[in-house]
């Protein structure tokens, strides 16, 4: 990990431009079947808190994709069947697509900004190695 010469704190790898913290460094959990049962390493991935609210932001966007679209269809579905659904069923499509042509369009201003999308946390070196060497994404990652 690279260090920072003003500080004796690490650099966040999503930018590589600010001070890490590790209350929001990224936890990047592997795990994998050895002949002496399951080994779960845990990774911090250091993270600086402008790279953690830009991650926060980008999930609450998609997440608010699915529950607006999720609304769409489910009114579209029990609404009465004729013209009225057919334009519910068509807006909840409308809002899927546009939500995640939203939410790549944020996570390109946000590499634009300089930070790395969050799931370049596989990209990190120490994660890189273990992934390489048979570990899986645990499904549990934070």
């Amino acid at each position: 990990m690279p260090y920072d010469d003003a500080d004796t704190g690490y650099i966040c790898w999503f930018c590589g431009r600010r001070n890490a913290l590790f209350d929001v460094g990224f936890s990047a959990r592997l795990q994998k079947l050895t002949n002496n049962g399951w080994r779960q390493p845990n990774i911090m991935v250091p993270r600086c808190v402008v790279c953690e609210s830009r991650h926060r932001q980008v999930r609450l966007v998609r997440r608010l994709v699915w529950l607006l679209g999720a609304a769409a269809l489910v009114a579209g579905i029990f609404l009465p069947t004729g013209l009225a659904a057919q334009d519910w069923l068509i807006f909840a499509l409308c809002v899927f697509v546009g939500g995640f042509v939203a939410s790549g369009l944020w996570v390109l201003f946000n590499s634009a900004r300089g930070t790395r999308p969050v799931s370049a946390w596989k990209d990190y070196d120490e994660v890189k190695e273990l992934l390489e060497a048979g570990f899986y994404q645990s499904r549990n990652v934070i």
